[in-house]
């Protein structure tokens, strides 16, 4: 586990490169791909935090998550993704045995200095139609992505945020592209909660809370908007069992990713975390 002190710039910064290279090149596909995942609540703070307070900002990701739209995605484009994927120097993460993973790629970045830094990207797809049940992916094309549990709101619930800045190729680009908005990334943040221990997620949910727009009672009124959707009442069950207690593994997995070791700090912060997201969980349950 890497707490937040361990995101090196460097690192963040080959990140987003990567990401610029994804939405630069994909542009093709523009209409059917959304940026999900840790990245998003730092864009979506970034552009809604309120001026005039003290914002500690979001430390972003050290990898990329893109979710396609795999019912929209044309079979006889000209270029297929993967063949764009292939063409700009991205390729398949190999498993402990050498065989591709599926929906997982890599892509190294080459600082002037001869640094060199691999980002990952992981492509999700939505759970619900297309292949069996049983199945992990969905064929989209040429390629597979792994079908993502709660990817299937994504696409009606997005944000337009600008993307500026150099590629790998050293070109600066500008180009607007869609991410999930707060309702969407609480959901998925929440439903990852019940399937990984992760303190990263908790952060991202704390952050959101803390700093979005006018605080939890706008993520409050985004959340109502989706109603009593399943995926949204899976998506608070977990929050709920992680967030039970000031010193459940929830705020205390704020705290630990912040890495926070003075006590009084320390106690503010699962305190503050708490009673956020109980505030969002109350509110969900008095409609």
């Amino acid at each position: 586990m890497k707490v937040k002190s361990e995101y090196l710039p460097r690192e963040i910064e080959a990140c987003v490169i990567v990401m610029r290279d994804l939405f630069t090149y994909l542009k093709p596909y523009r209409n059917q791909i959304v940026l999900i995942g840790g990245w998003v609540p730092y864009f979506l703070l970034e552009k809604y935090a309120p001026p005039g307070i003290e914002y500690d900002r979001h430390v972003g990701s050290l990898d990329v998550d893109i979710a396609l739209n795999a019912f929209s995605i044309p079979r006889d484009a000209y270029k297929s993704i993967l063949e764009i994927l292939k063409e700009r120097g991205f390729h398949h993460r190999k498993d402990s045995l050498g065989k591709n993973i599926p929906a997982r790629f890599l892509k190294k970045i080459a600082f002037d200095d001869g640094e060199e830094i691999e980002v990952q990207i992981d492509f999700l797809a939505p759970e619900y139609g297309g292949a069996p049940k049983k199945r992990r992916h969905q064929v989209i094309q040429d390629m597979l992505a792994r079908k993502g549990r709660g990817t299937d709101i994504v696409f009606d619930q997005t944000e337009i945020i600008h993307l500026s800045g150099p590629i790998s190729s050293g070109a600066n680009i500008e180009l607007d592209i869609k991410v999930a908005n707060v309702t969407a990334c609480f959901v998925m943040k929440g439903i990852a909660l019940g399937e990984r221990t992760s303190e990263k997620d908790a952060y991202d949910l704390y952050m959101l809370a803390r700093y979005y727009k006018e605080g939890p009672q706008s993520v409050l009124f985004e959340l109502k908007k989706l109603g009593s959707h399943g995926l949204m009442k899976e998506s608070l069950r977990n929050i709920e069992e992680q967030f039970k207690e000031v010193k459940s593994i929830g705020p205390v997995s704020v705290a630990t990713f912040m890495g926070i070791t003075d006590k009084e700090e320390y106690d503010r912060i699962t305190r503050d975390a708490y009673e956020l997201l109980q505030f969002i969980i109350r509110g969900m349950k008095n409609k």
